[in-house]
Parts: structure tokens; C-alpha cells; sequence
């Protein structure tokens, strides 16, 4: 099952949670006396319905939202375990372990240039089959009553010429005593203390997270929610990390490596609170990398800058089938062209959810940036400009295999300019597709 549905948000306060937990747990043994037509990670262990976590899936309902921070529900054990007579022993009756794969066909105007100086173009398609667009292996589950595991690996074809890569990977601690405390380390996006991007029911990424730099990193984060206030800080690598670098000093035939090669981190932190019917916060990172270097901006200078990114959310779920978000990410790129200058620009992006049914939903996404400083500049950079609408049609087959049409609107003119690096190219596109979770 795609890790969307590992997590969930609490929803009621911290002095409802023995209760919640306990009608929680009637309502999963109910639907698990009923029909199920999901077959994936969490349906395996817990035997109930994908409706159980998700509205829409991969849309979290509120359920969903609690699951996605605990990691696991109240007496696991009785659910995913087999009997071993050791009490001390907690083994999962079925292997923790699902699948999740698109076939996707895809119509755009694209293309890759070898050149950005002269405009040669290497590679260039307007018709494109994915199928697979990828293969996703997932893996999750409680391991003691505080401790639980989530990993999932990769293949995707058209990116890793089949070469399956570990994409995230953590181990959680979590306590609950009149407030959910989590410390989690490994591998996972930053961007995770705001929303987790596979929820979303687009195949359009949240682009300002991309362009932020709010992507997968080594790290530690700590969560603390009480009084449905939402604290987290975390603490990770950086974005120029390289890890795997030899280390000799110790002496001759060792086989000692540093998994980080320097010591500059990342710090960033998110506050929120939850209301009602809608949560809404603040983000804020600092980070540390090497500046642009040359006339386009495309190289990599030896000087060391910060950079600065700060964000204010809302998330609001007004009735059962209805849900948005708005997200706006302001950034402070320090002396990253030149010494003497610093470059701020910003972005966002608003989603809307609508399932008219149980076999139909839709959804609309608007992503927006503005290059700011970046602008006029010639380097690539002009090219974070960006206006698109992007609508989704999905139809759930069954719970697990998801049909969809998506069609994405680019309103930038596409650049006729002596230079080829901001929008040389349109983003329109319409894809149909199919996704399914086993």
C-alpha cells in the first residue's frame, strides 16, 4: 500500500484520545466483519477497506489523517500477529509488504535541451506511453507498542533505467500520554510536517516543494501535538550532501565511510493548529549549499550561502466529501548569483477534492511562481516561472485500482526569446491512466 496510508493528523483533543481510540477500534472490527474490496498493506494486516483511511483513495479521511501519525492502530498485536506462545514475540501473520504501480499514456509538448546556450535539443516527444510510469515496494508495521517501520523502494523505468532505488526508509518512536509525542529518523521529505504529497489525487506534483528545495533528506524530526497544537523541528543533511565517501585517517585498508560529507545542515521547524473543520500553520527552514556559478547560472561555485524558506498553510475539510488546501512558500536565497546580492522569490499552489461518489471524485490543482528577483536575470532560474490549472477525473474501479484522466492548462506564453532558459516549452498535457495499490 503507498505510504499515504501510514499516517494520519489528530483530529479530537488529546483528552478524547482514550475514547476515540476505543470507538475507533469498534468501528475497524465492524468493517472487518464485512466485505473488502482493497487488497493492500494496511487492508492485509488490519482486514479492513481502503474506506477505512481514505475517502477518495489516496485522500485521507479524518481516520486517515490520526493513522498517519500513530503508524498503527490500538491492540495491533491482536490483529497482525500470530501466536507463538512467546508474549515477548509480536510476528506478522501476513508479511508486511504491498505493491503500487500507473500505467500511464501521455500527450505534451517536451523537451530536453543539451545546449541551454544555443538551444540544441536532445531529446523531444509529444506522445509518450509510461507503462509502467513506476513500481513502487512497500513496506510497514508496528514492531513494540512505541515502535513502528516504514520503508518503500522504486523502480522507475524512465528515470533509473531499472535500478530500484530506496526512496524512503524510517523508524518511528512514538508516545502518547496526555500529548503524541513522535521522534522519527531516516530518510523522508521535509515537506512531510505540512501534508504528505502522495494523498494527493492529481498525478501534478505541488510543485513549490520541488522548487523549495522540501525534498527527500537523511535527518531526524521530532513531533510534539497536545491541545490539537501541532510543534515539530527537524534537523537533516542538506541538499548537498554526498554520502558513501571513503575515509582513510583511521588508516590503510579500512572500510570505514562517511555517509555525509560535510557539516552543514538543515534546520527547519512547523507550528499548527487544528480546529474543527480545518488546520492551518507555519513553515519555516534554513539551509546551507553551495551558490550558482556562470552566465546561466547552471554551475556550481565553491561559496558556501544560506538559504531561508518560510510558509503559511491552511487545510480545511468543510463537509465529508469536500477538502482543500493553499500553501504559499516565500524564499531568501543569500548572495546565491553574486556576492553583495540576495534573491527572494516565491510560490504556491491551491487544491480542491470533490467525490461526488463512491466511484467518482474530482480535483483541481493551481500552481503558481513567481521567479522575483530571478527575473531578467538570464540564467535557468527564470525558468521557476510558473501558472498552471490542473484537473483530475478518477474512477475507482474497485478501491485499490483507481482509473483517472488528467488534464493540465499552462497559462504562461511559451518564450520566443533569443535565450533558452525560462518557458521554452508549454506544460499543457492530458494523461489517462490507471493506478492501483496490491
Amino acid at each position: 500500500m503507498p505510504r499515504y496510508h501510514k499516517h494520519c493528523h489528530k483530529h479530537l483533543s488529546v483528552f478524547q484520545s482514550g475514547l476515540t481510540y476505543l470507538l475507533l477500534t469498534v468501528i475497524l472490527m465492524i468493517c472487518a466483519s464485512t466485505s473488502s474490496t482493497a487488497s493492500s498493506l494496511y487492508s492485509r494486516q488490519y482486514k479492513v477497506s481502503c474506506a477505512a483511511c481514505h475517502s477518495a483513495p489516496p485522500q485521507l479521511n479524518i481516520f486517515g489523517l490520526r493513522f498517519r501519525q500513530t503508524n498503527s492502530l490500538p491492540n495491533w498485536e491482536s490483529f497482525t500477529s500470530v501466536d507463538t506462545g512467546d508474549d515477548n514475540t509480536a510476528v506478522p501473520s501476513v508479511f508486511p509488504f504491498s505493491v503500487r504501480s500507473q500505467m500511464l499514456g501521455q500527450l505534451r509538448r517536451g523537451k530536453y535541451f543539451s545546449d541551454i546556450s544555443t538551444g540544441e535539443v536532445a531529446n523531444e516527444s509529444n506522445f509518450d506511453l509510461q507503462m509502467p510510469n513506476y513500481i513502487k515496494l512497500i513496506s510497514s508495521a508496528p514492531l513494540t507498542e512505541n515502535i513502528s517501520f516504514y520503508f518503500d523502494a522504486i523502480l522507475k523505468p524512465g528515470e533509473n533505467e531499472g535500478a530500484i532505488s530506496l526512496r524512503e526508509s524510517w523508524l518511528r518512536y512514538r508516545v502518547e500520554d496526555g500529548i503524541i509525542a513522535t521522534l522519527t529518523a531516516g530518510q523522508f521529505p521535509s515537506a512531510d510536517v505540512i501534508v504528505d504529497q502522495d494523498t494527493r489525487l492529481s498525478l501534478k506534483e505541488y510543485l513549490i516543494y520541488r522548487q523549495s528545495g522540501l525534498g527527500l533528506d537523511q535527518g531526524i524530526r521530532a513531533d510534539i501535538d497536545v491541545l490539537d497544537i501541532i510543534f515539530s523541528l527537524g534537523l537533516s543533511n542538506g541538499s548537498d550532501a554526498n554520502p558513501g565517501k571513503e575515509m582513510n585517517s583511521a588508516g590503510l585498508g579500512r572500510q570505514d565511510r562517511i555517509f555525509d560529507n560535510n557539516n552543514r545542515k538543515t534546520v527547519y521547524g512547523y507550528a499548527a493548529k487544528r480546529f474543527n473543520t480545518f488546520k492551518t500553520g507555519g513553515f519555516w527552514q534554513l539551509n546551507q549549499q553551495f551558490a550558482a556559478d556562470g552566465p546561466l547560472g547552471n554551475q556550481v561555485s565553491d561559496r558556501v550561502i544560506f538559504q531561508t524558506s518560510y510558509g503559511f498553510d491552511i487545510q480545511a475539510f468543510p463537509t465529508s466529501r469536500i477538502s482543500w488546501m493553499a500553501q504559499i512558500i516565500w524564499n531568501k536565497w543569500s548572495e546565491y548569483l553574486e556576492k553583495g546580492t540576495n534573491i527572494q522569490w516565491y510560490g504556491g499552489f491551491l487544491g480542491i477534492d470533490y467525490r461526488a461518489s463512491d466511484s467518482i471524485a474530482y480535483s483541481l490543482l493551481y500552481n503558481y511562481s513567481n521567479p522575483g528577483d530571478f527575473t531578467n536575470t538570464g540564467t535557468i532560474y527564470e525558468g521557476l516561472a510558473a501558472n498552471t490549472v490542473t484537473t483530475t477525473l478518477s474512477y475507482y474501479f474497485r478501491s485499490n485500482v483507481r482509473g483517472l484522466l488528467e488534464i493540465t492548462m499552462d497559462f504562461l506564453p511559451q518564450e520566443n526569446d533569443a535565450d533558452f532558459v525560462g518557458h521554452e516549452t508549454k506544460e499543457d498535457a492530458i494523461i489517462i491512466g490507471i493506478d492501483i495499490n496490491y
